[in-house]
């Protein structure tokens, strides 16, 4: 219900495990399911498999928790001539890059700055292997 967007266009990098844990633990809340004990360790233990795991505090507040098994995502076939790969690489770049222009000192240049025009796209260690693919842009 709340989450239609990310059933019907389901994610297709890493982020789509973290999007099913963080979906469990909103269904946990959802369905009220959080009972004193049982429930908060079960949010705790989804919480140490999001992203970067727990945070310091919450790892010195529950020490013995275990990390909720990740789903496996399988890695993504792009290709390059489905219109649908296109759409989510426009998506990927909206979220994930940006453009810049740099400004540096330069004896070499006439006014004493060098410009640069910038492309950047930034992709956490567990989907770099997006970024190694040519993309016709």
């Amino acid at each position: 219900m709340y989450y239609w967007a990310f059933n019907s266009y389901p994610l297709k990098t890493q982020k789509y495990g973290d999007y099913l844990l963080f979906k469990k633990a909103f269904n946990i809340i959802n369905n009220k399911q959080y009972q004193p004990e049982i429930g908060l360790h079960k949010l705790i233990s989804i919480r140490a498999s999001l992203n970067k795991g727990l945070p310091e505090r919450l790892q010195l507040a529950f020490p013995n928790v275990t990390p909720e098994i990740r789903p496996a995502v399988p890695k993504a076939n792009l290709d390059p001539n489905n219109l649908d790969t296109n759409y989510w690489v426009s998506g990927f770049i909206s979220g994930e890059g940006c453009f810049f222009i740099k400004t540096s000192k330069s004896k070499t240049h006439k006014l004493g700055i060098s410009v640069s025009l910038n492309f950047l796209v930034v992709q956490d260690i567990r989907d770099a292997y997006l970024l190694g693919r040519k993309l016709a842009l």
